[in-house]
């Protein structure tokens, strides 16, 4: 893992005459930012199994069909009930575009899946035929790792600490001593590269029409940014 830190940072000196939700005292406020980069250990799906057979009967027996190939190749590469997550199937009126109001609707019967995987050796073996199987459609893919909490507690550390050393910085620049913290903001978690589960990201995503599967079978890396702002009091 490689961790950086880079902060912005302005000073400020109050007076009676600016804004009045600005502290009473001298200050500086800096922005500090910490961020890692490291490989995940666990990888989640996510996919629909859909039949848009204008029979009810047969479309259904579709999907059941499909979800039990996925089931499976689920049990053949070791995942554990409980990270699998099957949604009821649903029967929903399809969107018309470029037909008549009078036309009878189109109907998509689908099932929704969610699996966790926590080892990251089977990866391959479960994504790669996934996206080769009939019916599959909305396929994502995302990567986080199981010590989240540890990793996101030393972003933060590293953050207050970069902002502190900045912030003291510019206090001796202008002649002022650092005193304490009065005011801190915890910015959310960012994952520049693929989602992590502290906050939104692209990762891999297909929708309709499948890509080759040779995209999502890899196992990316992942990108993950702390930012903090800090208001120190000037002695």
């Amino acid at each position: 893992m490689r961790r950086h830190v880079a902060v912005l940072a302005f000073t400020f000196f109050a007076s009676a005459g600016h804004a009045s939700d600005l502290p009473a005292y001298p200050f500086v406020h800096t922005s500090g930012s910490a961020n890692i980069n490291a490989m995940p250990d666990v990888g989640e799906i996510d996919l629909e199994l859909t039949s848009g057979d204008p029979d009810a009967e047969v479309a259904w027996a579709a999907v059941e069909t499909r979800l039990a190939d996925v089931r499976t190749l689920l049990a053949q590469q070791g995942l554990a009930a409980a990270d699998v997550d099957v949604q009821s199937i649903q029967r929903t009126a399809r969107k018309q575009e470029g037909t008549t109001a009078t036309a009878p609707p189109g109907f998509d019967t689908r099932c929704t899946v969610h699996l966790t995987v926590r080892d990251l050796s089977t990866w391959a073996g479960l994504v790669g035929p996934l996206l080769k199987m009939p019916g599959v459609t909305e396929f994502s893919v995302t990567f986080s790792r199981s010590d989240r909490r540890q990793i996101e507690t030393e972003l933060v550390a590293s953050a207050l600490a970069d902002a502190r050393h900045k912030a003291d910085n510019l206090a001796r620049g202008a002649g002022r001593q650092l005193g304490q913290a009065n005011g801190i903001a915890l910015l959310p978690i960012r994952n520049l590269s693929t989602t992590f589960g502290f906050s939104s990201a692209e990762g891999y995503r297909q929708s309709g029409r499948r890509k080759e599967p040779g995209d999502a079978t890899l196992v990316a890396a992942i990108r993950l940014v702390q930012e903090v702002d800090v208001i120190f009091k000037l002695k």
